[in-house]
């Protein structure tokens, strides 16, 4: 973009006005008037351009045996008396104070020349400086990284991952006008994958601010890389440690995970950024298991186990879940975060949009893609329903209250010892919102145009969203009045109204009785049996405690899903016998045990007996994921 200014200056250099000698004196004065002009906004951009304040950091990994981060930060075009820098006190997406800065050791301010500067410290993660006058100012310090955790950071010998909120200084009010570079000084033969944008030099990557700086999560060291194209936009994933996962695995786990991000980005008609990477790491056994948003990536930890193809459907499931936020709280965000306020919590009535919204669209994303059918949809639905409807905290926390109460409990809250979970309750409510929307407008609109609506009224005119414009925007769409839904359900602990919602697309939640193949054992994933209930199956074989189960007829319990296998195989075989074999003391034993069927209650979302056209209708477009 050409600023008006700067056009000024470039037309009157190049002498768009003609003069000849019958130039009148006043025509020759305005002339040499619009030259000192242009001479002095020339020199003004000039001075302006080389004064504006960029920051440099250099990390280094100087013993990747060691859990040290060397830091050097050095400020440039620095024009205040007092300069107040700080690092994060939170990491966006991670709802929870950590107090990053008690990581730093042996930091140090000094000036261009290596001149010592005096600081003061106006709050326990920032430090104002008094420049002195100086136009540079350097700050070294070391970072402990010896924690692998979504909003950590941590060096091993053969990887490390890196969160920028950890330690790369803002200076305060000033985290969206300032750009800054990093430069990684790694051990030799270390790769880089970040979400960062790239210069000429491979070790060196730009952002142009700080938001986005500390929203690229980093993997600097050993792993594997798959690239794919999505419409002319690359899209990476890098997994770590290298080999953990064969080849073919890594490839057709990359294919799954474009399939989910191909249909969200459908939906918003647009892909937001340049490229997006995925960074999985497994772990032999992390503290922490899940997923971290970012505006072009995401950050993913997982047990080392989940390496493998019968875990990919649940890792998809993760990159949806994960994905989707870059459209839903990266860049649709509550007003209340944006701008991301760094020193403090920031306190949002909206996680529940958020985050359960988001979980809503994980499982759609799963239906668009094709990677689960109508069935496993609708059953992973009743699921959270009986979640949902089992919370006691719900008769006495809204999820306005839960969205804020996050910052006492960790990540989502989920640390209190009495709340509700904005995720699964705000999913329901944005199934609710879907099927009252589809109903309210006879099918033409859904939950999908009021998050196309708030992306394109809010994100893209750069502001947050209030509970106030959700609703106002849901009204417009609908023509209709759902004040009252949010005052109920959002803000407050009514029951939520399952029956007459579901009916609108013709669906009742029932009680469905079966019986079906049970063992009567309880195993751990090693196949250990850690319970036998005297009246099973297993207990009248002479199975035990301790026995450490192998296989069930021809289906081995190393494969994730042997239990459901099992009841598949065996589903209206009662009595026939089946082998069981065991290891006992670590010597192998083989029994016979004879099928046994047990009376279970299900619940199930079935068809209403009587419903009509239109409500089939509006069911069959809504299980076709339109």
């Amino acid at each position: 973009m050409q600023s008006a200014g700067k056009k000024l200056v470039r037309d009157n250099l190049q002498g768009k006005e003609q003069y000849n000698g019958m130039a009148s004196y006043k025509h020759f004065m305005q002339v040499v008037q619009c030259g000192v002009i242009a001479a002095f906004l020339t020199l003004w951009l000039a001075t302006t351009a080389a004064a504006v304040t960029r920051i440099e950091n250099v990390v280094t990994i100087p013993n990747p045996k060691q859990p040290i981060l060397q830091i050097s930060t050095t400020i440039t075009g620095v024009k205040q008396e007092h300069l107040t820098l700080g690092v994060p006190n939170w990491t966006p997406g991670y709802y929870t104070t950590e107090d990053f800065s008690r990581n730093i050791r042996r930091l140090t301010f000094t000036d261009q020349s290596g001149r010592p500067l005096r600081h003061r410290k106006p709050h326990d993660s920032m430090w104002t400086i008094d420049t002195r006058g100086a136009s540079v100012v350097r700050v070294n310090f070391d970072y402990m990284a010896g924690q692998l955790d979504l909003n950590k950071s941590q060096v091993t010998p053969t990887y490390a991952i890196l969160n920028g909120t950890n330690f790369f200084l803002y200076i305060k009010e000033h985290t969206l006008d300032t750009p800054a570079t990093v430069t990684f000084k790694l051990p030799p033969g270390w790769s880089i994958a970040s979400g960062l944008g790239a210069t000429a030099d491979p070790t060196t990557f730009a952002a142009e601010n700080y938001d986005v700086l500390v929203d690229c999560p980093m993997l600097v060291g050993e792993f594997d890389l798959v690239t794919l194209s999505l419409r002319g936009v690359p899209h990476k994933l890098a997994v770590t440690p290298k080999g953990v996962m064969a080849e073919s695995d890594l490839k057709k786990l990359a294919d799954n995970y474009l399939k989910v991000i191909d249909v969200h980005n459908q939906m918003f008609g647009e892909i937001p950024y340049k490229s997006y990477l995925t960074i999985n790491v497994f772990d032999e056994s992390p503290l922490v298991s899940g997923g971290l948003e970012h505006a072009n990536s995401y950050l993913g930890i997982l047990p080392k186990q989940a390496a493998t193809s019968a875990a990919f459907e649940g890792l998809t499931s993760l990159t949806s879940h994960e994905f989707f936020h870059a459209y839903n709280v990266k860049r649709i965000r509550p007003a209340e975060m944006w701008p991301y306020r760094y020193d403090q919590r920031n306190y949002t009535p909206l996680l529940w949009f958020s985050e359960g919204v988001t979980d809503y669209y994980t499982t759609r994303g799963m239906l668009r893609a094709g990677l689960t059918n109508r069935e496993e949809y609708l059953q992973g639905i009743v699921q959270t329903i009986i979640q949902v409807q089992a919370a006691e905290a719900a008769h006495y926390i809204s999820l306005e209250d839960a969205s804020v109460n996050t910052w006492l409990g960790g990540a989502g809250g989920q640390g209190q010892p009495f709340t509700i979970d904005y995720y699964s309750r705000g999913n329901i409510i944005g199934l609710l919102l879907d099927l009252s929307i589809r109903h309210d407008t006879n099918g033409v609109r859904t939950l999908d145009d009021v998050m196309r609506t708030l992306y394109q009224n809010y994100y893209k005119h750069k502001r947050g969203f209030t509970s106030t414009d959700l609703i106002a925007e849901i009204n417009r769409l609908t023509k209709s009045n759902y004040q009252s839904f949010f005052d109920k359900f959002v803000g407050d602990t009514a029951s939520l109204p399952f029956k007459e919602t579901l009916a609108f697309v013709g669906l009742q939640f029932a009680e469905v009785k079966s019986r079906v193949p049970r063992l009567g054992i309880a195993s751990g994933l090693d196949g250990r049996i850690g319970a036998v209930l005297p009246d099973g199956a297993a207990a009248a074989a002479g199975v035990r405690e301790a026995d450490v189960l192998v296989s069930v007829g021809q289906i081995t319990v190393s494969n994730p899903e042997w239990a459901s296998e099992f009841r598949q195989m065996f589903a209206n075989k009662e009595g026939q016998l089946v082998s069981l074999k065991l290891l006992r003391e670590g010597k192998p034993v083989q029994l016979n045990m004879p099928v046994k069927l047990v009376e279970e209650a299900e619940w199930k979302l079935q068809p209403l007996p009587r419903a009509t056209a239109h409500q089939k209708e509006l069911l069959s477009q809504w299980l076709a994921g339109k």
